[in-house]
């Protein structure tokens, strides 16, 4: 996606940002934390499953809707990076719900002993990840963490935005202040 909504409406602008890279930070940042952790055997975050990167595409279609010998072409001057580059990312489906603001606070939705479910939960999968294998994620909010009721657990995801340092100090796996970084608990 370009850099900026909306997008500059001349397509030579456009194209400036169709640079050699394959991805951005965010998403070197995604990808490698995922590595990291899936290949740690970590199970509260998404498994990382295969990475593929690409030219950004558009489908050549013939007029009976089928694609057309060839099928893909490089992006053309009416897109919105022409030229440019797109990675697919994927990973476990993970059978849980996505938690937000609106729905984790809502009491019709989740009671007391539920929101107390979750953050214990949390504070396993927090523990799991950061400091066991040194992956902080830094977007911390309620909707990167979705509930899976069923199993008891919580997981984090949305892993883009993450900084690297390994725990040595047991004492240091836990601190409460993250159930109010993440939206889990009000003052």
């Amino acid at each position: 996606a370009p850099n900026s909504l909306p997008p500059n409406s001349d397509p030579k602008e456009r194209a400036k940002e169709a640079s050699g890279l394959r991805y951005n930070a965010y998403t070197k940042g995604e990808i490698d934390t995922l590595q990291k952790l899936t290949a740690a055997g970590c199970s509260a975050t998404p498994q990382l499953l295969g990475v593929k990167y690409d030219v950004q595409d558009s489908l050549i279609l013939e007029s009976n809707n089928r694609p057309a010998t060839g099928g893909h072409r490089r992006q053309d001057i009416d897109w919105w990076i022409p030229g440019g580059y797109i990675v697919y990312i994927l990973m476990t489906r993970l059978q849980a719900q996505p938690l937000g603001i609106n729905t984790f606070w809502d009491e019709r939705l989740f009671t007391k002993q539920d929101r107390d479910d979750i953050r214990e939960a949390f504070q396993r999968s927090f523990v799991s990840v950061a400091p066991r294998h040194g992956v902080y994620p830094c977007d911390s909010k309620l909707e990167n963490l979705m509930w899976d009721k069923t199993k008891h657990k919580c997981y984090i995801i949305d892993l883009e935005d993450t900084a690297y340092d390994p725990v040595t100090d047991d004492t240091a796996l836990w601190d409460d202040g993250e159930y109010y970084m993440w939206n889990l608990a009000r003052k």
